[in-house]
């Protein structure tokens, strides 16, 4: 593994400069110590909770609320791969049905299955708006019977909400959400995948047929990211990130402990193991965000390389006030591996050196 020796030059008496490599992540001495946060578990767009007055019919609905929300931010409704829960009979309805109050605007729905696996959009409906519930049907079994998602074993209804302007904030109210096959009122209910009626919570009764909504997956994720040792056998320490993405993910680096990229030429990071696309953004205080120079870059192997992305072409963010960096990773053709990443590095940032003996 690469391990840099950072340079200095002893002075005496003042202040200088040099250009030195800056580590970011090392990821030695973990768990002490102050290091960047990989993959962090952040605030979903969007906070649910039960409705027990605005109902379509029984006892309870879905409140989901947002607030200053970004481009197509999606809500889920999950647990459904549990035993007596409804991801068995999606391979037998053809559309999911639901009752639906709010703000007009445009609704999604993908699905995702107990593997991980998920769709591509299946159905995108604009509803109509407005304070009374209306009916609406999401076609989904032609476009997903031809894709890799196991509709036997669906575990998770993803809805992407599109209402309002982006930056806007907003409610929505959803009851009754049933399976259907056929279509309007000669349709057949196939299964009620919840009604939020049992005992009128979010987790209902384990007993009966229920769900859990929740502001964001509730699935592993695409990323599960652990610190170990130097898989190439040293005593080193390395950042295992184990991956299922289709195609690309995103792994958040977040609390950069240095902040001011202003002086640095570019950034590094150490490689190890195989990942079919790996591309890194950098995302400033206000959030902008811009690649760096050097594009996708594919390894495979088990060996250490070094990976420089420079700065050259940065002109839309503010690299003296970082906020993120974003590393979106992919498998070789998608699907599930594992990688290592190490020595985080900002290349030839400028180091202030003072009070030195010369000895």
């Amino acid at each position: 593994m690469k391990k840099n020796i950072i340079g200095f030059a002893l002075l005496v008496g003042f202040v200088s400069f040099v250009h030195a490599d800056i580590i970011l992540d090392n990821f030695e001495n973990y768990p002490n110590g102050k290091h960047p946060d990989w993959n962090p578990k952040g605030k979903p767009p969007f906070q649910v909770s039960l409705e027990p007055q605005k109902v379509y019919q029984g006892k309870g609905a879905l409140k989901v609320q947002w607030e200053n929300k970004d481009l197509w931010p999606n809500f889920v409704i999950g647990n459904l791969q549990k035993p007596d829960n409804c991801g068995k009979k999606f391979a037998d309805a053809d559309a999911i049905r639901m009752a639906i109050a709010g703000p007009a605007g445009r609704i999604i729905v993908k699905l995702t299955d107990a593997s991980g696996t998920g769709t591509g959009d299946l159905a995108d409906v604009t509803v109509s708006g407005g304070d009374d519930y209306q009916v609406y049907e999401f076609p989904y079994y032609q476009s997903a019977s031809s894709s890799s998602v196991d509709l036997t074993n669906i575990s998770e209804i993803q809805f992407l909400v599109d209402a309002g302007n982006a930056g806007s904030s907003g409610t929505i109210y959803i009851d009754s959400i049933e399976l259907i096959y056929g279509s309007g009122a000669d349709a057949k209910v196939i299964a009620t995948v919840d009604n939020f009626d049992n005992d009128v919570s979010l987790n209902d009764d384990p007993n009966a047929q229920d769900s859990i909504p929740s502001g964001s997956t509730l699935l592993p994720g695409p990323f599960v990211t652990t610190v170990v040792k130097d898989p190439a056998g040293t005593n080193d320490m390395a950042l295992k990130v184990d991956y299922n993405t289709s195609p690309y993910a995103v792994l958040w680096v977040e609390n950069l402990g240095v902040t001011d990229w202003m002086a640095a030429d570019g950034i590094s990071i150490d490689i190890y193991g195989s990942a079919g696309g790996i591309l890194l953004k950098l995302k400033d205080a206000d959030g902008k965000e811009q690649e760096p120079t050097g594009g996708f870059v594919r390894h495979d192997g088990d060996q250490w390389d070094t990976f420089t992305w420079t700065f050259e072409s940065i002109n839309a963010i503010d690299l003296s006030r970082m906020g993120k960096l974003i590393v979106f990773v992919e498998g070789p053709g998608g699907g599930k591996g594992t990688i290592y990443f190490d020595n985080l590095k900002l290349i030839g940032a400028i180091t202030p050196i003072q009070h030195w003996d010369l000895f």
